[in-house]
C-alpha cells in the first residue's frame, strides 16, 4: 500500500544522474525525423525507521519524439521520467520480493 513518507515503512529516494538528447530515427535519405531523450535515474529504497538502504538500482530510459511537431519536448521529458520511475519502483520492489535487490555498499 502506498502511503505518505511520514507513514511509510519504506521510502524511495532518487536523483537524475544524466539527461541528454540524441538524434533518433532517420529517413532513407538520411534526414533526421526524430530526436531521443535519454535519462538515467538512480534510486534507493530506504527503511524509514532505521535509515538503512535496503536496495538501490539505476535505470536508463530512451524516449523518442518526432521533430515535425514543435513543443513536444516537455511532454517527452515527462514521459521519459515517468517510465524511469515505474521501472525503478518495479525493480526495487520485485527485488525485495525475489531477493535480488542489491543493498548499498557500506
Amino acid at each position: 500500500v502506498l502511503a505518505s513518507p511520514e507513514h511509510a515503512d519504506l521510502v524511495l529516494r532518487g536523483s537524475i544522474k544524466q539527461f541528454r538528447r540524441a538524434e533518433g530515427a532517420r529517413t532513407a535519405d538520411n534526414r533526421t525525423v526524430e530526436t531521443s531523450n535519454i535519462v538515467t535515474v538512480q534510486a534507493s529504497l530506504i527503511d524509514r525507521s532505521t535509515g538503512a538502504v535496503v536496495g538501490t538500482t539505476s535505470v536508463t530510459t530512451v524516449v523518442g519524439t518526432p521533430i515535425d511537431v514543435p513543443g513536444r519536448e516537455p511532454e517527452t521529458r515527462a514521459r521519459a521520467l515517468a517510465i524511469a520511475a515505474d521501472r525503478l519502483v518495479l525493480e526495487l520492489v520485485a527485488g525485495l520480493e525475489y531477493g535480488v535487490t542489491r543493498p548499498e555498499a557500506p
